[in-house]
């Protein structure tokens, strides 16, 4: 799995163990707080938000894409059964949706209640992920600037130029998921040194000033980023080099 899918299967065991213990609380309101709360913004918000470019463009084989796949699997099963309660005909109908799997009960009515594996707890990873989403709400400001001025229409097509520290620096490189991935943008940069002309200072990191401005390079055909990539492949012109190579393999 990747990392991003990672953090997500911690925040489902921290659902699922909050969850549990306001049902045994009979506390009916946390229950649908928090799983509202899930779904409207670690889900809507953030991980399906960011996922859509992998789910949509990398090559159905990818590992990075099943990676997604998997823990988009374990998020939609574990939210029929918590659900079940509450709006049952919902859950039933989500679960016969689901894909078939040895064991699976016939109805969501017949399944055990969620098992948190031990593995998807990963506090250190979690943490980390918490800072670098403020960073990303530092970004989505920044993001809005630019548009309100008109150096950008559509964020997906932006460069972020971010300015930090030496720590600040070491410390988006870490990642293993691409930045601009997880800002929905076209090019991430991480700089130490130099300046930019429309940066704007993160109200959270003093050390931290974000430049935005249109990405250089043409609009791909397929996943609408802007890559210098774009007109390069002899045979598929109008795309970038990444979907330049999962369209050829199919």
């Amino acid at each position: 799995l990747t990392e991003l899918d990672k953090f997500m299967l911690h925040r489902l065991a921290e659902i699922v163990e909050e969850v549990t213990e306001a049902y045994e609380e009979f506390d009916y309101p946390t229950v649908f707080q928090t799983l509202q709360r899930f779904c409207a913004v670690d889900l809507s918000a953030f991980y399906f938000d960011v996922l859509k470019d992998r789910l949509y463009c990398d090559a159905p084989d990818d590992q990075r894409r099943r990676s997604a796949q998997t823990v988009i699997f374990e998020i939609a099963k574990a939210l029929c059964i918590m659900l079940f309660p509450m709006i049952s005909h919902t859950a039933e109908e989500a679960w016969r949706h689901l894909p078939s799997w040895s064991g699976k009960p016939e109805s969501v009515a017949l399944a055990d209640w969620v098992k948190v594996m031990g593995q998807w707890h990963n506090e250190k990873l979690a943490e980390k992920w918490r800072q670098l989403l403020m960073v990303r709400d530092e970004v989505k400001r920044a993001l809005e600037i630019a548009k309100n001025e008109r150096r950008v229409v559509n964020p997906l097509e932006a460069k972020v130029t971010l300015l930090a520290d030496e720590k600040m620096a070491e410390f988006l490189r870490r990642f293993t998921v691409p930045l601009n991935e997880v800002f929905i943008v076209s090019q991430v940069e991480v700089l130490t040194e130099g300046t930019h002309p429309n940066a704007v200072p993160a109200e959270e990191f003093p050390n931290l000033l974000i430049g935005v401005e249109l990405a250089p390079g043409e609009k791909c055909a397929r996943c609408w980023q802007r890559q210098e990539s774009v007109g390069k492949d002899g045979e598929y012109p109008d795309l970038c080099e990444r979907c330049a190579k999962v369209v050829r393999k199919r």
